[in-house]
């Protein structure tokens, strides 16, 4: 497990580019991971928002 210091700030926009970016480098098999952890970084992200509302 990784734990991040980052402001709300920082997070949402780090969240954003998780979501939104595409990878497209020559390596489909490295865009592909790179795609699965952006995926598992912005629900990490997005869990730790909704328990702070909770």
């Amino acid at each position: 497990m990784i734990e991040l210091d980052l402001s709300r700030n920082y997070a949402e926009a780090l969240l954003h580019h998780a979501r939104t970016f595409k990878p497209t480098s020559d390596d489909p098999r490295d865009d592909m991971r790179l795609a699965d952890a952006l995926e598992d970084l912005a629900a990490a992200i997005e869990q730790h928002f909704s328990a702070e509302s909770d």
